[in-house]
């Protein structure tokens, strides 16, 4: 496509303390510490730049926003709890793409597909919808969208309302 990704996330089997004590005796410095209970550290490199480290892992309860999660060292497992299946990709140290859910042929095809069941991603969160929706306006080569997906989204647009609604009560 010729588009240069905004940012690059990392994953890792490491978890949030193992990562900590690494950074600390790196001289890392790290922001941000109020994403380490979903197993996000977010480091500042140069004072330059910031990179998010996030430790592998799968959802064990999801309430339609923030999910409570166990980390696992499973790259496939983790790529399953993911929304879209271009956010799915992993690429190792060495070039190699690792592609569980067709994300490539997506991006090839700029196609935006939810990972498995649309209704699941969804519920596991709502702004996902909102996610998807940015990412078709991105990249889609198409107008349409596929039928199941809007389906999805029209059955769970009560869901976001209400996400986004208990948001703003919260702020």
């Amino acid at each position: 496509m010729g588009i240069r990704p905004a940012d690059v996330d990392f994953a890792t089997t490491a978890t949030p303390s193992e990562m900590k004590e690494l950074f600390e005796s790196e001289e890392i410095r790290m922001l941000h510490k109020r994403g380490e209970e979903h197993g996000t550290i977010t480091c500042r490199i140069d004072d330059a730049e910031n990179f998010e480290i996030t430790t592998l892992r799968v959802d064990l309860v999801c309430d339609g926003r923030r999910a409570e999660v166990q980390y696992t060292t499973d790259w496939h497992l983790d790529a399953n709890r993911r929304d879209l299946t271009i956010n799915s990709l992993f690429l190792g140290l060495d070039g190699t793409v690792f592609d569980y859910f067709g994300g490539v042929k997506d991006i090839e095809k700029r196609r935006v597909a939810f990972v498995g069941d649309a209704v699941q991603r969804i519920q596991e969160d709502y702004l996902r919808i909102l996610r998807y929706f940015r990412f078709f306006g991105r990249i889609s080569a198409s107008t349409e969208h596929e039928s199941e997906t809007l389906a999805a989204i029209k059955e769970n647009s009560g869901g976001l309302a209400f996400t986004v609604f208990t948001s703003f009560d919260n702020s």
